[in-house]
């Protein structure tokens, strides 16, 4: 093989790699800096208790843990067998407060989000509001090649249907267009089966349920096939100890030498360092050799200065030594726009190309 041949096959497996995105609730946070549909703004784990009223329900228990965090409050609940009906009824708030969070009419971070990734990219989700599966939805009809989405904590705008092994969106979620998803379904009409939000934090057993388990088994699998990770308003907390066990067991299955070029990013509300990183997050950076790049708005990163073409650009820059000017960015101005101008006008000649086949980087 000559030299030119080596690094056509180099350069052609690096851009069929994969985009992951990592979310949690920062994200949610910062895609609503106004609120939902009704104005309500989504809670960080720290708040719930606070922002759902839950502390008359808890006040029903006298609790051990001197935490605030629901998720520790919630394992010693599971643990007591006095807390049962005390535990349903957190469960039942829970689902509920999040079930009637609503995208709002104008775009949102998450709708630039899902518009800046493919088929092969992946959306990794650990927040139970559907609003990134609700941005989705908005988007499926108009554009085929959108990102797949992962759940790995459940959430509130998908049921599951255990005869067919299949998930499906649940419940109303557009009031805009007055779109609503039946609770049945839509092969075989059985009932479908909401999906489990809370774990115990020292037993997230997630093989319990086949659905969050099925979710795991695929992350696992093409995790180390991303050339760029892109972690945004996700902490990974202590609670998410065993979550993030797994994780770098698959991030490290490529090996270091292949993922010498390999990109980490966080993204994370103004102020934020990489000092504040939980240790998780430094044993992964530890194994992939390079520093992250820390952005304070979705706007300053790759997904948004080079989308669809995230990895195509990363390639330019790391095999082929210079940087790579856009066909279009996203910027904060965009979310004023509407939908047909953004996608038509702004994102035209992006999409026109992908008709074509041709995932070019830079205007000719």
């Amino acid at each position: 093989m000559t030299r030119e041949e080596y690094e056509e096959k180099i350069s052609k497996w690096y851009v069929s790699r994969r985009h992951i995105v990592i979310i949690g609730a920062g994200a949610s946070i910062a895609s609503l800096p106004d609120g939902d549909y009704y104005g309500h703004k989504p809670s960080c784990m720290n708040d719930i208790i606070e922002d759902l009223g839950l502390k008359d329900i808890l006040e029903k228990v006298n609790l051990k843990t001197k935490s605030h965090n629901i998720e520790d409050i919630y394992s010693e609940l599971y643990e007591r067998d006095d807390c049962a009906t005390v535990r349903e009824q957190v469960e039942q708030a829970i689902f509920d407060y999040y079930s009637k969070i609503r995208i709002p009419d104008k775009l949102t971070i998450y709708d630039l989000l899902v518009l800046s990734l493919r088929k092969k990219d992946v959306i990794v989700s650990f927040n139970w509001d559907s609003l990134l599966l609700q941005a989705y939805l908005r988007w499926e009809k108009e554009i085929k090649d959108l990102p797949q989405l992962l759940f790995l904590h459940g959430n509130v705008g998908l049921g599951v249907c255990d005869a067919c092994h299949a998930p499906f969106p649940i419940g109303e979620f557009l009031p805009n267009d007055d779109k609503f998803y039946s609770n049945s379904c839509p092969n075989c009409h059985a009932q479908l089966r909401p999906l489990k939000l809370l774990y115990p934090v020292k037993h997230k057993d997630y093989n319990k349920d086949p659905f969050i388990n099925a979710q795991w088994d695929y992350l696992q699998n093409i995790i180390c096939n991303g050339a760029i990770t892109t972690v945004f308003g996700y902490k990974a907390p202590a609670s998410d100890v065993e979550a993030m066990e797994i994780i770098k067991k698959a991030f490290v299955k490529l090996g270091e030498e292949s993922r010498q070029f390999d990109i980490l990013e966080i993204i994370e509300r103004p102020g934020f360092s990489l000092e504040e990183l939980t240790e998780s997050w430094w044993e992964i950076v530890d194994f992939t050799k390079h520093t992250p790049k820390l952005y304070h708005s979705f706007f300053e990163s790759t997904l948004a200065r080079f989308p669809r073409r995230t990895i195509e650009a990363a390639k330019i820059y790391n095999l082929d030594g210079h940087f790579a000017i856009p066909i279009c960015q996203f910027k904060e101005e965009d979310l004023e726009k509407g939908a047909y101008e953004l996608v038509h006008n702004k994102m035209g000649e992006l999409l026109k190309k992908e008709m074509q086949n041709d995932y070019s980087v830079e205007s000719k």
